[in-house]
């Protein structure tokens, strides 16, 4: 039988997935990744989401693609810089928004959402039709428009398909305009009401309006989708990145000083691996040089590294004094889009400094939150370290490749290991051991061997995240011959399996064996976590087969038929299905 079926699912945005978070309940209606006008006659169907922000660079998305497919009605979609002025734009926290400017969010916010029954005019929220717009797509009865500089046919970009994809794109202070796979314009920061030179002010949020309430055969706006690049859907990976937690508030009239972060830093737990500083609406994550611990980092300006993203880590130049930060124009010169003058301090003058957005002026008496956070991992083993087998080492090969490629003694914690882990070049696996503070450092790990006499606290970790990518199948059944196969469809013949045995995998996979007993029936092994992102099955019986999938949380199910897209890919709300056939 030639016949694989996979399944690949990822986390979708709440937009994508139920909808706009804020309507004109009185004017239209939303549903996964579409808008429709209920009540035409005007520009008074608006919408817009604040849950996900669309940014130039770093892991967030690049930009929103969408389709028009109606021809008959005049629809808008586009994006609006969030972060004006001096604001600290919180998403779905209205009280944290911008109020300097035409149509902003905390505008469309009072017109739609407090006062509803105002907004029924071309009027709506200072004309957002208009100013509610850094830059988007107006669809107008058969024809498109770039909409710029607040004027919503600033230039004509051809004719409306109902089919066709459109797609902007925010790619550094860059934005492009895409008719399918087409590049139909480019320019170079905002103009307009929210222009501030060549700069595109980070985070960007959707905001969408609708004019007439014609009959449709789709919602007026659909598909709608967060995207890393033109054709390619973004996926939401903070899932396996870190999990934060708040340590400590600090008020911009406090004073946080070397003694005050002595004293909290007891609070944070041994597994931590950084700490993320929040001032207004920027977050800069932080984790110790070297060897160092969080406690002495947080006592000192020059024992730091910083991550805008919790995956790339930069020794910035550091300041001279203080309690974090960096030299005068540290994330300017070295970050992209980023004006800051200085990375955040959190001590050494009142509150904290410096900056509210990546965009304001450099001043203390911030106030900040400090949180410290886990860097995502996988246990492997308990009391082994990682080995060639169970009896036999891997290669000691310290600066090389190939097995044990680093030691490092009187490491305190297994958070620091995780540390000089990620600090190493090629580091995949780390072994803690807390009653000998050793910390082993590895490129592969392909089995597990006892440290010691098993009772020093040994731990062994994967620096990838556990449980989603791991497959382990159980034998319940089957006493006869089992076979196994993967994505490839490669079939790999396993012999005798005990009742009983099981086998872990890290990609997904499939095994069946026999069951003499019962006149050398099929058995399928279970999976006993039967929870992932891909999964396979090959069916061992005649066609046709009806499969059905499953979704615990919001869901994009793509189905594979022997490694070939099958069908369109399926949006699944919260324990939601699909039946493919």
């Amino acid at each position: 039988i030639d016949f694989v079926i996979g399944i690949q699912a990822t986390a979708v945005p709440a937009l994508v997935s139920r909808g706009f978070e804020y309507i004109n309940s009185l004017r239209c209606s939303t549903g996964a990744g579409s808008l429709t006008s209920t009540t035409g006659g005007s520009w008074s169907c608006v919408a817009f989401d604040t849950r996900t922000g669309v940014l130039g660079s770093g892991t967030g998305p690049r930009g929103i693609s969408f389709t028009c497919p109606c021809t008959n009605v005049h629809a808008t979609i586009g994006l609006q810089q969030a972060a004006i002025g001096s604001s600290s734009p919180q998403a779905s926290q209205p009280s944290t928004w911008d109020t300097s400017s035409s149509s902003d969010f905390k505008a469309l916010y009072d017109a739609i959402v407090t006062n509803p029954s105002s907004c029924t005019s071309n009027a709506c929220a200072d004309s957002m039709f208009l100013y509610g717009f850094d830059f988007g797509i107006s669809c107008r009865q058969g024809t498109m428009y770039a909409h710029y500089n607040n004027n919503e046919v600033q230039q004509n970009i051809g004719s409306q398909n109902a089919a066709t994809t459109l797609s902007l794109i925010v790619d550094g202070d860059s934005l492009k305009w895409y008719v399918g796979s087409s590049l139909v314009k480019t320019v170079t920061g905002i103009a307009g009401q929210r222009a501030s030179s060549s700069t595109v002010r980070q985070p960007l949020w959707v905001v969408a309006t609708i004019h007439d309430s014609n009959t449709c055969v789709s919602p007026h706006l659909d598909s709608l989708q967060y995207i890393s690049a033109v054709g390619t859907v973004w996926t939401d990976t903070t899932i396996h990145q870190a999990t934060c937690h708040a340590l400590v508030s600090v008020a911009g009239t406090s004073s946080a000083d070397a003694s005050f972060w002595s004293t909290q830093c007891q609070n944070i737990p041994t597994s931590a691996t950084h700490v993320k500083v929040t001032m207004g609406s920027v977050e800069d994550y932080f984790r110790p040089l070297g060897g160092n611990t969080l406690c002495s980092m947080l006592q000192s300006y020059s024992l730091h590294q910083w991550s805008s993203d919790q995956s790339s880590w930069k020794t910035p130049s550091h300041y001279n004094a203080h309690l974090g930060g960096s030299q005068v124009l540290w994330p300017s010169s070295n970050v992209a889009n980023d004006a800051r003058s200085y990375l955040s301090f959190w001590g050494g003058g009142t509150g904290g400094c410096c900056h509210n957005t990546r965009y304001d002026g450099a001043d203390w008496s911030r106030s900040f939150t400090m949180s410290y956070c886990t860097q995502a991992r996988c246990l492997l083993f308990q009391q082994q370290y990682c080995a060639a087998s169970s009896s036999a080492n891997l290669p000691v090969v310290h600066g090389g490749s190939g097995g044990e490629i680093g030691r490092q003694s009187s490491v305190s914690s297994i958070g620091a290991c995780a540390v000089v882990c990620g600090q190493t070049t090629g580091c995949t696996h780390y072994t803690y051991t807390s009653g000998a503070s050793d910390c082993l450092l590895y490129d592969t790990c392909p089995a597990g061997r006892q440290y010691g006499d098993g009772t020093q606290g040994t731990e062994t970790y994967s620096v990838a995240a556990c449980d989603w990518e791991r497959y382990t199948l159980i034998n319940l059944f089957a006493d006869g011959p089992s076979v196994q196969v993967d994505q490839a469809g490669t079939v790999t013949d396993l012999g005798v399996q005990a009742i009983g045995t099981q086998l872990t995998f890290s990609s997904p996979t499939y095994i069946v064996g026999q069951k003499t007993y019962k006149g050398d029936s099929i058995a399928e092994w279970a999976n006993v976590a039967l929870r992932g992102r891909q999964f396979i099955h090959r069916h061992y019986r005649s066609a046709p087969h009806t499969y059905r999938i499953y979704a615990l949380e919001a869901a994009t199910v793509t189905v594979l038929d022997n490694g070939a897209q099958y069908g369109t890919p399926h949006i699944l709300q919260p324990q939601g299905y699909v039946e493919v056939s």
